[in-house]
């Protein structure tokens, strides 16, 4: 456990500054393509798309990090 612990931490600062530049991006570019008008309401899909897919890798290194802490029990 003890050798699991600096991995958590820094797995949590890469994955919390991955998710802010993530959700920043996607800000702006909402608001620089999402301004226009007569545009799509399609043009917000990448963005979403964006949001959401962060989820899945990260869904995917908790269940190994809970694994990793069980099998360290």
């Amino acid at each position: 456990m003890v050798q699991i612990r600096p991995a958590i931490n820094r797995w949590l600062i890469v994955t919390i500054a991955w998710q802010v530049l993530v959700i920043g991006a996607c800000v702006v570019y909402a608001l620089t393509l999402g301004s226009s008008p007569g545009k799509s309401p399609l043009w917000i899909v990448p963005p979403m798309g964006a949001a959401f897919g962060i989820a899945m890798p990260l869904q995917l290194i908790v269940m190994a990090i809970l694994r990793a802490v069980r099998d360290a029990r």
